[in-house]
C-alpha cells in the first residue's frame, strides 16, 4: 500500500512539474523507445552506483525542478545535499551489486517516465564484512537537452 501511494504521488508530482498532457497520443513504437532509452540510461547509472563512481551519478541527475528526493527516510530538498551524505557515508565502501527482482518503466509522456524497481543490494566493505540488504526505488525521469535524466527520486 504505502509503495503503490508513494508512486502515484511521485507520477502525480512529475505530471504537475512536466507537461504530461500527449501521453496519449504516443505511439506505441514511440512508448517502446522511450522504455529503452530509460533502461539504457538507467543501466549505465547502475553500473555507477556498483563501482562508487559519484561522477557519473551526478551526470544522470538534473535537479532543475527541486522536486527532492528521498533515501532511506530522510528528505533531500537538493541533489548535491543528498550526494554529499552519500559521500560521506560511503566511506569504507568497496563496491555494491544490485541485484533486481521486479523493474517497471511507465511513460507519462513523450518528455516524462516513472521507472520502478526492488532488489537486493549487497555492499562489499573494505574491512572484508559483506552487507547485504533489499531496496525498493522509484525514478522520475525528464528528456532535458535530448537528455534522459532523473528529477525525483525516492530510494528505501
Amino acid at each position: 500500500m504505502k509503495i503503490s501511494t508513494l508512486i502515484f504521488i511521485t507520477g502525480f508530482i512529475a505530471c504537475y512539474l512536466i507537461d504530461c498532457s500527449t501521453t496519449q497520443n504516443l505511439a506505441g513504437r514511440q512508448i517502446s523507445k522511450i522504455e529503452q532509452d530509460i533502461d539504457s540510461v538507467f543501466s549505465l547509472m547502475v553500473k555507477a552506483a556498483e563501482n562508487m563512481d559519484t561522477g557519473e551519478l551526478q551526470r544522470g541527475v538534473d535537479d532543475r525542478y527541486q522536486a527532492g528526493f528521498i533515501t532511506n527516510g530522510i528528505y533531500y530538498a537538493q541533489f548535491d545535499s543528498l550526494m554529499k551524505n552519500f559521500i560521506n557515508r560511503s566511506k569504507g565502501v568497496l563496491r555494491q551489486t544490485i541485484i533486481f527482482q521486479q523493474k517497471k518503466i511507465t511513460v507519462l509522456s513523450g518528455s516524462v517516465a516513472l521507472l520502478t524497481a526492488c532488489g537486493e543490494a549487497s555492499v562489499d566493505l573494505a574491512d572484508g564484512r559483506t552487507i547485504k540488504a533489499n531496496f525498493f526505488w522509484s525514478f522520475v525521469y525528464a528528456r532535458i537537452n535530448d537528455q534522459w535524466k532523473v528529477i525525483q527520486s525516492h530510494q528505501s
